[in-house]
């Protein structure tokens, strides 16, 4: 079985788990099947902002760096 980015063509897109699982177990089945991110509820709509906006900072910089 693939996991979550398994097709080219979804791979570029950043995969943000929101969950109320919150045992060690289950971060590591959510990343062992692709998440960038792993968010337990309750959070704050700050956190989930910052944690939006995280993927997003790296593919910009990644994009700068191979134009220069």
């Amino acid at each position: 079985m693939g996991g979550l980015k398994a097709d080219p063509a979804r791979s570029p897109r950043a995969v943000l788990m929101l969950t109320e699982r919150d045992q060690e177990a289950d971060l590591v089945v959510g990343l062992g099947v692709g998440v960038d991110d792993y968010l337990t509820k309750p959070f704050g709509m700050h956190e989930l902002g910052g944690r939006l906006r995280a993927p997003l900072r790296r593919a910009n910089a990644s994009q700068a760096a191979v134009l220069t």
